[in-house]
C-alpha cells in the first residue's frame, strides 16, 4: 500500500463517518489481514496474546466511543476515526517497512509487530479530550486502563512494558528526541526506539496529510474549545500549521522515506 492508497483510505473512512461507519473492528481486522493475519490462523501463545487484546480493545473503543456519541461526548479528535485512521497508518509502515527489509509484505506479523499493533490501538484508550497539563498524562491514563486489560488477555510482561511505553511516548512533545535517538543508527524495527518512530508517525499520518491534516486541525480546535478557548483559536492559525509541520510531524523511518512522506510536508511549508 502506497501514500496515494493511504490517503484514498483516509478519504474513504471520513465519507463513511459517522452514519455509515462500518465500526473499529472491521477495519483493525482489515489491516490485519493486510498485515498477513489469516482469521483463526494458529498463533505461538505470544501473539495469541497480544491478538485477543487488540480485539478486546477494538471492541471496547468502538462501545465507548458509540455510547459517548449518543450524548455528544465522544471527542471531536480523539474518538474512533482518529484510532482508524492510525491503525491504517502503521499498516502501511510496516508493510513498507518489510518491503525495505526484504521479506514478503504477506508475511505473518512478528511479536515486535504486534506490539506496535497493539500500542497503536490502545494508545488513546478511553481518552478525555483534555490537554496534557504535564508531560504523557493523558497517555499515562490510557496505560492504566490498558495494564489490566493486558493482563486479562494474558500479554507477556515484556510485552506489556513495551507497550506501556509506546504509547507513553505518542505525547507529542516526545516526538523530537525519539526521531534523534535512531538518527544514525541502523533502523531495526524490532528494537524499543525505532519501533517507537513508526508508532508516532502512524499516530501523526493523517494530520501531516494536506486537506485531512486541516480538517483534523478544526477538529482538535473543537475538542480544546471548552477545555483553552485560547489554545483552541491559536491552532488555526496558519502559522501554528506550519509550526506542527516543521516541529511535529516528523518521518525519519526508512519505511516513511520510501512512502515519499517528508515531501509531502515540504510542498505544504
Amino acid at each position: 500500500m502506497d501514500l496515494q492508497q493511504l490517503c484514498q483510505t483516509f478519504v474513504s473512512l471520513r465519507k463513511r463517518w459517522p452514519h455509515d461507519w462500518p465500526g473499529l473492528p472491521r477495519v483493525v481486522n482489515s489491516a490485519l489481514l493486510k498485515l498477513g493475519h489469516a482469521p483463526g490462523a494458529r498463533l505461538p501463545p505470544r501473539s495469541q496474546s497480544m491478538l485477543d487484546c487488540v480485539t478486546l480493545i477494538a471492541k471496547l473503543v468502538e462501545h465507548d466511543g458509540a455510547k459517548k456519541s449518543k450524548i455528544s461526548k465522544e471527542p471531536s479528535y480523539h474518538n474512533r476515526l482518529h484510532i482508524a485512521d492510525t491503525v491504517v497508518a502503521l499498516t502501511t509502515l510496516l508493510l513498507a517497512q518489510r518491503g525495505n527489509n526484504g521479506p514478503s509484505a504477506t508475511a505473518s506479523l512478528t511479536a515486535h509487530e504486534w506490539q506496535m499493533f497493539l500500542a497503536i490501538c490502545s494508545h488513546d484508550l478511553f481518552h478525555s479530550g483534555k490537554i496534557n497539563q504535564f508531560t504523557s498524562e493523558i497517555e499515562g491514563q490510557s496505560v492504566a486502563a490498558l495494564r489490566p486489560l493486558m493482563q486479562k488477555c494474558g500479554v507477556f510482561e515484556e510485552d506489556q512494558k513495551a507497550v506501556g511505553h509506546l504509547i507513553l511516548q505518542t505525547d507529542p512533545t516526545l516526538v523530537k528526541e525519539s526521531h534523534q535517538k535512531v538518527r544514525g543508527m541502523a533502523f531495526d524495527a524490532s528494537v524499543l526506539p525505532c519501533q517507537t518512530v513508526l508508532v508516532q508517525e502512524a499516530d501523526i499520518m493523517a494530520s501531516s496529510m494536506p486537506g485531512i491534516g486541516d480538517d483534523l486541525t478544526l477538529q482538535l480546535s473543537d475538542e480544546w474549545r471548552s477545555v483553552d478557548p485560547s489554545r483552541s483559536k491559536s491552532l488555526l492559525s496558519r502559522q501554528s500549521r506550519i509550526f506542527f509541520l516543521k516541529e511535529f510531524a516528523l518521518f525519519s523511518s526508512p519505511a516513511s522515506q520510501s512512502l515519499g512522506i517528508q515531501s509531502v510536508i515540504d510542498r505544504q511549508i
